[in-house]
């Protein structure tokens, strides 16, 4: 043993005197890079959302554990001696690769994910779009990657292409829910019947709440009564879909009836509800305005009111409708006249002896 340490001494220092040479390197490299990025940084500091900077600002991570890795590598090449690392080349170069390509494919995640915060932050920006586009991207950079790491380690694609192919039938079939789902997914990413924040209403189902995530396989939508509910994303490429958040007005819709009495009076109250209707700023002039006597009914002349409101907001509304109704009452009272109520005449025949 101390032989073997006498032949070998200059060996063994001139080894740790590598290594220590090399994390001095690694140590200060890292520093000067930091250095170095960080004024780079300030260069940007108008330009957040620019793409050049959400580049930069990914590559800040990988590029640190980029330079340490080379740090490391470099002291394992020196520890095992250049005879040792001779033997077990093709490991030591496999390992070297795929660590290289996993720092890459950290890179290109971050800067999908990045770019999709940024773009998300955006006035009237499509959140489910970029949501989508970044999904996307994030799992074809993954299959890629993964490819491209079998091919380093010597494994072969086109079998495993082929494996897919001939298996894709199988897996089909076994995951057919699954994949009707995903395809669901895909149709309301691509159509866009709705989008996250969205108040959507499914009639069938009798469910009604705001989008709160859509993903590939299910869609959270929380109900009026904040309660979460998971939807497979199936579902919506079979039943119908309302979105009344894309809606463009409110409607009023009411038939309103005043008493048998008040004939005469009908087609002047009709007349001023009309003119009150058409002058209302909370009344859109340019969709449909209608105020009709409708009909003769059991207990009542029935007055037909139908126009729509210029907000759609659902408290602005009800205030709306609340302001238009009592309007329509005061029309109706400063003619002396009176919202019917259903009523029963009873004729009393006075000759009858047993009255």
């Amino acid at each position: 043993m101390i032989q073997y340490l006498e032949t070998h001494l200059s060996e063994i220092q001139l080894s740790i005197i590598s290594i220590v040479l090399v994390i001095t390197i690694t140590f200060f490299s890292l520093k000067i890079f930091s250095y170095l990025f960080n004024n780079i940084k300030k260069l940007y500091t108008k330009r957040k959302l620019s793409i050049d900077y959400i580049a930069l600002e990914s590559l800040e991570k990988p590029t640190k554990v980029l330079i340490t890795f080379f740090g490391f590598y470099f002291c394992i090449r020196l520890f095992f001696g250049i005879e040792n690392i001779e033997k077990y080349n093709n490991l030591f170069s496999s390992i070297f690769y795929v660590s290289l390509i996993i720092i890459i494919y950290w890179y290109l995640q971050r800067i999908t994910t990045l770019i999709e915060k940024r773009y998300a932050q955006r006035k009237n920006a499509d959140k489910t779009l970029i949501n989508a586009i970044a999904k996307v991207s994030r799992l074809s950079i993954t299959i890629i990657t993964l490819l491209v790491i079998f091919q380093t380690i010597g494994i072969n694609i086109a079998g495993i292409l082929a494996f897919g192919g001939v298996g894709g039938l199988a897996v089909g079939m076994a995951a057919k829910e699954m994949l009707s789902n995903f395809f669901g997914g895909l149709t309301i990413y691509l159509d866009q019947p709705f989008k996250v924040g969205d108040w959507i209403n499914i009639p069938e189902n009798k469910l009604e709440g705001t989008v709160e995530i859509i993903g590939w396989r299910q869609t959270t939508i929380r109900t009026f009564k904040k309660i979460p509910v998971y939807v497979p994303n199936a579902l919506f490429t079979t039943l119908s879909v309302e979105n009344p958040s894309r809606m463009t007005n409110r409607r009023i819709k009411e038939i309103i009836g005043i008493r048998y009495e008040d004939f005469g009076k009908t087609k002047k109250i009709v007349n001023e509800i009309l003119s009150f209707l058409n002058s209302s700023r909370l009344i859109d002039k340019n969709q449909t305005i209608i105020c009709n006597f409708d009909k003769y009914n059991t207990s009542s002349l029935d007055l037909f009111i139908y126009c729509f409101t210029v907000t759609i907001n659902w408290v602005e509304f009800l205030n709306a409708k609340e302001e238009i109704l009592l309007g329509i009452g005061e029309i109706i009272e400063l003619n002396n006249a009176e919202i019917a109520f259903p009523t029963r005449v009873i004729n009393i025949n006075k000759q009858d002896p047993d009255i």
